[in-house]
């Protein structure tokens, strides 16, 4: 099954709860969680990057913004233009953003966004110093084992 990022954002937004914070952040936030699983313990550094068919599950990629912490250009677009409607995705990947979502429902957006500097050891100075990287180079970067996973 075929599907791009606008059937994720719309898959994303249609099981998200009513809320009224930023949605565009909110967005942005669970499908960065949906793509990425991130263990940051002292040393041990161990990040997956979920894919599908050799892409990674959300069709984008994220790179760090110093005000945001993440960010996906491409999420944006959608977000600003058409994230509502019908969507058509697999099973297995909404069922990844349905576990994401429920995992932080009790959760406001600064307290996902301070979850994420926390998981990627992203300081102040860090977020200035690499904005703009992607996360996939910023994980390497920071001496993360990445591996994929693909579902």
């Amino acid at each position: 099954m075929t599907y791009t990022l606008k059937d994720v954002v719309r898959c994303i937004n249609h099981w998200l709860p009513e809320t009224r914070e930023y949605i565009w952040s909110r967005i942005t936030y669970t499908a960065f969680l949906t793509q990425y699983d991130i263990l940051r313990r002292w040393i041990l550094k161990k990040a997956t990057k979920y894919t599908h068919q050799g892409q990674p599950i959300t069709k984008t990629t994220f790179y760090i913004n110093y005000s945001h912490i993440i960010e996906s250009e491409d999420i944006n677009d959608i977000v600003y233009k058409d994230f509502i409607g019908e969507y058509s995705i697999p099973p297995q990947i909404e069922k990844r953003i349905k576990t994401i979502i429920n995992k932080y429902a009790g959760y406001k957006n600064w307290q996902i966004s301070l979850k994420i500097r926390r998981m990627l050891g992203l300081t102040d100075e860090k977020r200035y110093d690499y904005a703009g990287m992607y996360i996939d180079e910023y994980l390497y970067t920071e001496g993360y084992r990445l591996r994929h996973r693909e579902i």
